[in-house]
């Protein structure tokens, strides 16, 4: 391998794992950075565009597939490729470009590919608004197993920088377990932020868990006495807030949860801590101001069942750190797995905070999936 393509490799290494963690096809991925390597990039701007273009032809690709298979009446085939014309999405909208409309333009184009998706799936996916105390409201999708139910429900919270349609992994394994999954996008996030526009702060988040508590728990499919939570990065500490603030919801299982005040900011990327998107996502307040209110409150004490997996190697968000949450938990349940492995596609000096688990989400997501359906049948007892 040239230097060139290492270099450009290294500097993709996030999204590479990013993408492979929550579903593309690898030989998309490997032919658009074989293609990418044998252009001359000369500049970020290069890549950007070169890299929106190459994932803007796999999708078309894609789509052309499943309108082929819907022709044929195969619904089937044609949920899986518009599932891969969506990822295409992700790709395009996990490079973090400073032109705010481009982001907004990617986003809406992933979001419309996955709803084409959904719409071909073999379970009902419900798009929802969350009303929320102060005026506003959160763009939802609940993910309903087969059956009229009433289902017990988790809801899925993803990071800020993220979006509901990311977490579909999490989602379809919660649904074959027969558990409803309920996927806001949070302040901040997918289009709560760039359709209604609503952005990031630890009030919204308050907010935001109660108007989810209040949905979820009058919505006609889905069961009030069976509601909990589970969430990865930013989405992992909103379920620790959730349980600790809302007792409707029963269980929390948290994936390498996120605090920001909790971390060394020394060792947290420039990007989410400055910059037109950072700025965008949090509604132009002071980025300091904003990093400080980011964290558990004193009080915050969950009381239910708890599951943490987090990773040995993370540098952003310690294990000792992760593990000071379950030490709050007064429950006789705290569940704690850790990842031991080292990143593959991330490692030494460069390993981020999602990596050490993310990498692990082939295995650890059923796992999570099960931990959170025992939860379930208990309450049933």
């Amino acid at each position: 391998m040239t230097s060139s393509s290492w270099s450009l490799r290294s500097l993709l290494s996030p999204v590479i794992a990013r993408l492979l963690i929550f579903g593309v096809n690898p030989m998309d991925l490997e032919g658009a950075l074989s293609r990418l390597e044998a252009k001359p990039l000369l500049n970020a701007k290069m890549l950007e565009s070169n890299w929106l273009e190459e994932w803007n032809a796999l999708a078309e690709t894609w789509k052309e597939r499943a309108r082929e298979s819907l022709a044929k009446g195969h619904r089937r085939t044609a949920y899986t490729c518009l599932f891969h014309a969506s990822i295409c999405g992700l790709a395009k909208f996990l490079i973090n470009t400073s032109d705010l409309a481009t982001k907004k333009s990617v986003y809406l184009d992933y979001a419309a590919n996955y709803r084409a998706a959904m719409d071909q799936s073999p379970t009902m996916v419900e798009d929802l608004a969350v009303p929320c105390q102060d005026n506003f409201c959160l763009s939802a999708q609940l993910h309903l197993p087969a059956g009229d139910g009433p289902h017990p429900c988790a809801v899925v919270f993803s990071g800020l920088g993220s979006c509901k349609e990311e977490m579909h992994t999490i989602a379809r394994a919660l649904v074959d377990r027969g558990v409803a999954a309920l996927v806001p996008d949070m302040p901040g996030s997918g289009a709560s932020l760039f359709v209604r526009g609503v952005p990031c702060s630890m009030d919204r988040i308050e907010q935001a868990i109660s108007g989810l508590a209040d949905l979820a728990s009058s919505h006609p499919r889905l069961d009030a006495a069976k509601l909990g939570v589970t969430g990865l990065c930013m989405g992992g500490g909103y379920a620790f807030r959730a349980v600790a603030l809302e007792p409707r919801f029963r269980f929390a299982a948290t994936l390498f949860p996120l605090f920001i005040n909790m971390n060394d900011l020394a060792l947290i990327p420039q990007w989410m801590r400055s910059g037109t998107w950072l700025q965008f996502q949090i509604g132009g307040v002071d980025p300091d101001a904003f990093i400080a209110q980011m964290g558990p409150a004193p009080s915050d004490t969950p009381r239910v069942p708890f599951f943490l997996v987090h990773g040995r190697h993370d540098n952003w968000m310690t294990w000792d750190s992760a593990h000071s949450l379950l030490e709050r938990v007064e429950h006789s349940r705290r569940d704690l797995l850790t990842i031991e492995s080292e990143p593959v596609i991330t490692g030494g000096n460069t390993t981020t905070h999602a990596m050490p688990v993310g990498e692990q989400m082939h295995w650890v997501v059923p796992v999570v999936a099960d931990w959170v359906l025992d939860r379930v049948l208990e309450l049933r007892a």
